[in-house]
């Protein structure tokens, strides 16, 4: 997973006292610290690896490979919540905005 590139799918979120609160249909849900920061940047331009990179120098504490494992159970979570697109692709953001409209319309694809 080094090279996927997460993106952020929803955009309801607000900044408050160095952490992020992340709205969505099921409730909120709170970032501090290296998730805060893996939110700010995961825009589906860097890859896990440069995200992990950054967050290791940001914190300057942790090393690289308990990062790595803390960033991707976070990754996980954020999908699971339909947070993130764990790795990016612009056709694929294309397809899936085509199936949610045809879901509505009765059409489901698998």
């Amino acid at each position: 997973m080094w090279n996927y590139k997460p993106c952020k799918m929803k955009y309801s979120y607000l900044y408050e006292n160095e952490s992020v609160i992340i709205y969505h249909g099921k409730g909120a849900i709170k970032l501090t610290s290296a998730g805060m920061y893996f939110w700010e940047f995961a825009n589906g331009k860097r890859t896990v690896s440069e995200l992990v990179d950054m967050i290791e120098e940001y914190l300057g504490l942790y090393d690289k490979q308990t990062i790595y494992k803390n960033t991707i159970k976070l990754m996980i979570d954020l999908h699971e919540k339909e947070l993130i697109i764990l790795n990016w692709d612009p056709l694929l953001k294309d397809r899936m905005s085509q199936d949610i409209t045809d879901e509505i319309g009765g059409v489901v694809y698998e």
